[in-house]
């Protein structure tokens, strides 16, 4: 075998890493052994596993410089082998790899010797078109990597957020055209981390930094539906498809519940109905003598003061009219100011007559509750105020 092996042979092996890694395939081709990865618990769209990454950019740095810088490398057979775009030789010195994906991240890519960040990253404003970045360092060299390439390890480095709601009172009904996610940071600067990503290592929150564009409601995150979710007794996504929001790890400052514009909060876009023997009487948005509210939606709002971290999901469970409960308080930002939509006609800018942001809806307020998984389903029961 040529001893000077291609880096054809290196760049090749790939592990998306997360909790409960399953070692799938080993493969050899061209003499080169193949490892891959996969993450059990992703099951959202816009999550990458091995399946879907595709494609990636790796720069080498060693003995001061860079090797090469950005170098694309792509697989068309869902992760089994990877195919770098360039061929290089091992140096005789070792080598520092940094890897992303996607390869056009939402930020500015700068590795070097000097530094290795992405800077200004900034998710997408659809959710649809959001992606899971993906980040890896790792090490290699002629004599321990010629043979066997090396496993360049993926981190998850954003944090990811799914909301689901329910219904506990059988007098109420609810109906649910959207949701959306405000005044968490929407910019940052990422700083690639300096230990290698072996399948062990998880990715800190400090590796984020220069966090911007925090409580600016025209920087919010909203989905909607086509067709309206009306909700039950069980938990049920209000994401309106199969994406989640990916986002960037921060620890939110919570809204105070009133007219303040500032900290942290989700809202529901919903139609609140009380029931009576058939009868339907619409609660909110609040019906007045000129206007009956016919086709329109107004905001419930509840404040969130999680901690995201790197590489974790966060699945918020609104719990509307639940046991001391209620639906949740009017939205500061009531609309209609739909960030992907600002001119929506059924989004009630007025949804009850002299009433202000933070005042309750039916009387009671939201309560939550949170537990974290590493990029597994982190459940978070959240009672309506």
């Amino acid at each position: 075998m040529k001893k000077n092996l291609l880096f054809a042979a290196l760049a090749a092996s790939v592990m998306v890493s997360c909790s409960n890694d399953d070692i799938v395939d080993v493969n050899h081709g061209e003499g080169i052994a193949f490892r891959a990865s996969l993450d059990r618990a992703l099951t959202r769209a816009n999550a990458t596993n091995l399946e879907n990454l595709n494609a990636f950019n790796v720069t080498a740095i060693g003995n001061g410089q860079n090797y090469f810088t950005n170098m694309p490398v792509t697989s068309d057979d869902k992760g089994s082998t990877w195919k770098p775009a360039h061929t290089y030789y091992w140096p005789s010195y070792d080598l520092s790899f940094f890897a992303y994906a996607p390869q056009e991240p939402g930020g500015t890519v700068s590795i070097d010797n000097n530094g290795k960040k992405i800077t200004g990253f900034s998710p997408s404003k659809k959710v649809s078109e959001q992606k899971d970045l993906v980040v890896s360092y790792n090490t290699g060299n002629k004599t321990n990597n010629e043979e066997k390439g090396v496993a360049m390890n993926f981190k998850h480095a954003l944090s990811q957020i799914e909301v689901k709601a329910k219904c506990s009172n059988e007098k109420i009904k609810i109906e649910v055209r959207g949701v959306k996610l405000v005044n968490a940071a929407a910019t940052a600067d990422f700083t690639f981390p300096n230990v290698e990503t072996k399948t062990d290592y998880s990715l800190p929150q400090n590796n984020w930094s220069n966090w911007q564009d925090k409580d600016n409601h025209s920087k919010a995150y909203m989905i909607t539906g086509k067709d309206k979710v009306e909700l039950t007794a069980d938990a049920q996504s209000i994401m309106f498809g199969t994406n989640n929001f990916m986002l960037i790890p921060q620890q939110l400052t919570a809204w105070n519940g009133t007219t303040s514009k500032t900290g942290a909060y989700l809202s529901v876009l919903c139609r609140i109905y009380s029931l009576d023997n058939g009868n339907e009487t619409l609660l909110y948005p609040e019906p007045t003598k000129d206007d009956p509210k016919t086709d329109k939606y107004a905001f419930a709002a509840v404040a969130i003061d999680t901690n995201w971290e790197p590489g974790k999901k966060y699945t918020y469970t609104l719990n509307f009219c639940g046991n001391d409960g209620g639906a949740g308080e009017i939205d500061p930002n009531p609309g209609p100011v739909d960030p992907t939509d600002p001119t929506d006609p059924e989004i009630d800018p007025t949804p009850k007559p002299d009433g202000n942001g933070g005042d309750e809806i039916l009387g009671k307020p939201i309560k939550f509750t949170v537990t974290v998984d590493d990029w597994k389903d982190e459940s978070k029961d959240v009672d309506m105020k």
